[in-house]
């Protein structure tokens, strides 16, 4: 139980400075490019997600949302988005993960309710050991997650943003069908 989750939560420290040094040092992320179904993935993170969490989720999709992506990339990068949602979420909330079809593009978004996020502060969300103002919670998070997930999008060609305001935060990918590279 414990010594499991301990292990977890190390490893997953372990994989984001890897990726963070990835990013920063080997001139961005190399991308094993196969096709995928975002809600295959989405599920897969959300079972991962839930089993070590008290959170609900509710995921919704919208026409095909599938492209040519690194699968295993984009479920670091949701697992960490919506790990963020799970651990900022107001208690006995659901978590709300949209996926959707938009032309050449998916959009996938991940909305808690809760505390909003500041200006000040969305606007360095993205940066590398920042953590909201916040001391780094008993998860033993590095402030990585975030970063990770806006290098893992930006590697596919895609953006990130987060708006927060009237006791919601979501955070929207929107990828293009293709990643950047792919034929």
């Amino acid at each position: 139980g414990r010594v499991l989750d301990a292990a977890r939560r190390m490893q997953r420290i372990i994989l984001q400075v890897l990726e963070f040094t990835r990013a920063r040092l080997g001139g961005g992320l190399a991308l094993d490019l196969a096709h995928v179904d975002l809600g295959d993935v989405c599920r897969r993170v959300l079972s991962e997600l839930t089993l070590a969490s008290s959170r609900d989720a509710k995921l919704t999709e919208e026409g095909d949302v599938s492209g040519t992506w690194d699968g295993e990339l984009l479920g670091e990068a949701l697992s960490n988005v919506i790990g963020n949602a799970f651990e900022h979420a107001a208690p006995r909330t659901t978590i709300e993960i949209e996926l959707l079809e938009r032309a050449a593009a998916v959009i996938a978004s991940v909305t808690n309710d809760g505390p909003i996020i500041p200006p000040e502060i969305a606007a360095h969300l993205f940066d590398p050991f920042r953590r909201a103002g916040a001391p780094a919670p008993r998860s033993g998070h590095l402030g990585l997650g975030l970063y990770v997930a806006h290098e893992i999008v930006r590697a596919h060609g895609g953006l990130i943003e987060v708006r927060s305001g009237d006791g919601r935060t979501r955070f929207t990918i929107k990828l293009p069908r293709a990643a950047a590279g792919a034929s």
